[in-house]
């Protein structure tokens, strides 16, 4: 097999079907690229959802255990009365 000259290319390269053909494979590119944005974004989204639904856990444990400590408190309040 042998490379095609400048000469052969150029018709080629120049004909509707090709410059059809070339443009809607830049389509294709730049929505392959576009959805890969959209990929990176959504994931960050749910990093972030991830880091938001720790804190809610961290913030009802330490609620928790300030109303089980209170309870403690005001039963021995009780208790000395």
């Amino acid at each position: 097999m042998t490379n095609l000259s400048a000469e052969e290319v150029d018709p080629i390269r120049k004909s509707d079907g090709y410059i059809d053909f070339y443009a809607k494979q830049q389509n294709v590119v730049d929505i392959e690229n576009e959805l890969e944005q959209e990929k990176s974004t959504a994931n960050s989204y749910g990093n972030l959802a991830l880091q938001q639904e720790n804190k809610a856990n961290d913030f009802e444990s330490k609620a928790k255990s300030t109303m089980t400590n209170l309870r403690k408190l005001n039963f021995w309040q009780k208790q000395m009365n």
